[in-house]
């Protein structure tokens, strides 16, 4: 992924062909989670000022293929993974 473009989706799980949405700016600190079937979630904070950032999600399956993207938190300020 790449700050200011939509993900793009590489997992015949996908619905479509990339994100609703573009990669966060500003990634900092991530961590992934186990996901069922044998996936996971990958997050980053987006530390950016003035309510702007959050932290953004990548989901991919159990093959490292991508199929979803989106923020699961916005309106946050500075988030810092240290």
């Amino acid at each position: 992924a790449h700050k200011g473009k939509k993900v793009i989706y590489n997992s015949e799980n996908a619905n479509q062909a990339e994100s609703a949405t573009v990669f966060h700016d500003e990634p900092d600190a991530g961590a992934c989670f186990e996901e069922g079937g044998g996936g996971w979630t990958y997050v980053s904070n987006s530390e950016l000022d003035d309510e702007k950032g959050g932290v953004g999600a990548i989901t991919f399956d159990n093959n490292g293929d991508v199929f979803r993207y989106g923020m699961v938190l916005e309106n946050t300020s500075r988030n810092c993974g240290g």
